[in-house]
């Protein structure tokens, strides 16, 4: 029964674990099913086929197939996201929360330390100086009173979150009759969790379940308890809104990542404004203003602009109100800076590009929700380092680790 792969030697064989196998599916060793999931997760099906039956020394009737490896693949998948749900489940019930809805029962014992204020804040000596130092350093806007406090970074829960979105596959034609534009896409929900020199990449379809997992997770590893937590976002409603459903029993901080202020700015101006070099002197009067957080600055400057410039008035009207909208989660970015805080999503749009834009986002690929969230989940688990801890134990360890430094033998690899 034993499917070895060196030498007839025997070694621990997938499926006594419990993975349910398909009739006339053989059983295969961890070291084949871990170098499919691998291969899989970081190059296209045809290429990871290829190297698998090359590796192995499969050929012809005894070769691997293309859809055996796709479905072992989306499987195995789709048991590393219900093993996280099912660990969130159980934080989120043995800390008083409802594993169904997320939210708080009305006999929950929350520890003190969560309702009450934040209280984690860098020295006031420490801040003085960043703010001197800035102001020494940007002639082209000045730094306004400052009324925001600064997380102690040693104390502090840091959590970057965002979509990304990977076309869909078609359906039958009566689900395409009846499916949305917004169904065109195959929508992950990426977080990357830090706090002091400890990371994890969470994972899934749905928003919400991503957030019932996120907030299992900080619980299971009391990263709610004596920790300021602060979210970066790209300024997107929805996960406003779902952090606000999920978090709003404790206080909490969102910051608009600098990056997409940047790119929002440039975006709008490119739409409102006649011709580069104008457009891109406002831009840069407009970074330096929001650089140091001077919101009320930068729309003062909107209606300051000479009308023979603008082509399209609405365009700035747009970014106004956009800034009016986030005037609450933009900061003073140039003190954070200084203070050497984190101003920027980018880690979870690192985690974006390998966990899913790396595999997925290529000319002719399209996904089920299914095929995608799978591999999605694989490719962090490999991240997060713990793919060998999942062939052993047939669940995830829910807890954080320390940044793994695992080299992807296919930096490259972007070919489908």
């Amino acid at each position: 029964m034993l499917d070895s792969e060196i030498g007839r030697i025997p070694i621990r064989v997938w499926g006594e674990l419990g993975s349910s196998l398909q009739p006339k599916e053989r059983m295969y060793s961890h070291s084949v099913v871990d170098f499919m999931m691998t291969t899989m997760a970081i190059v296209s099906d045809r290429k990871a086929t290829y190297l698998v039956n090359r590796t192995f020394h499969r050929e012809d009737d005894n070769a691997f197939k293309l859809r055996t490896m796709t479905d072992l693949c989306e499987r195995i998948g789709a048991q590393i996201s219900a093993a996280s749900r099912d660990r969130s489940m159980q934080a989120l019930a043995a800390n008083g929360f409802s594993p169904t809805t997320g939210q708080p029962l009305p006999d929950a014992q929350l520890p003190l330390s969560i309702t009450e204020p934040d209280i984690n804040t860098l020295p006031g000596y420490d801040i003085y100086a960043a703010e001197c130092s800035v102001r020494s350093k940007n002639k082209k806007a000045m730094l306004p009173e400052l009324t925001e406090t600064f997380e102690d970074p040693m104390m502090t829960c840091y959590v970057a979150i965002d979509d990304i979105g990977v076309k869909r596959q078609k359906g039958t034609r009566k689900e395409s009759e009846s499916s949305s534009k917004k169904k065109k896409y195959v929508e992950n929900t990426v977080v990357k969790v830090m706090s002091d020199d400890e990371e994890e990449i969470l994972t899934g379809i749905g928003m919400t379940g991503v957030f019932m997992m996120l907030l299992g997770f900080l619980l299971h590893n009391q990263l709610l308890v004596n920790q300021s937590l602060v979210f970066f976002t790209d300024g997107a409603n929805n996960i406003r809104t779902h952090i606000k459903d999920f978090f709003g029993f404790r206080p909490y901080r969102i910051i608009l990542d600098w990056y997409h202020l940047q790119k929002k700015c440039g975006e709008y101006l490119s739409m409102a404004i006649k011709g580069t070099k104008i457009r891109n002197e406002i831009l840069e009067q407009l970074k330096a203003l929001l650089w140091v957080g001077d919101v009320k600055g930068a729309r003062v400057l909107l209606k300051y602009i000479d009308e023979k410039v603008i082509k399209d008035k609405k365009q700035l009207d747009k970014l106004d109100g956009y800034f009016e909208k986030n005037t609450a989660f933009i900061p003073c970015y140039a003190v954070r800076a200084e203070l050497k805080l984190k101003n920027s999503s980018s880690p979870v749009e690192k985690a974006n590009d390998l966990v899913v834009a790396n595999r997925q986002k290529h000319n002719g690929m399209s996904w089920s929700p299914d095929g995608s969230g799978a591999l999605a989940s694989i490719r962090a688990i490999l991240e997060n380092g713990e793919l060998k801890y999942w062939m052993e134990n047939k669940t995830v360890p829910f807890t954080m680790h320390h940044h793994f430094a695992w080299a992807d033998p296919y930096p490259s690899a972007k070919v489908a």
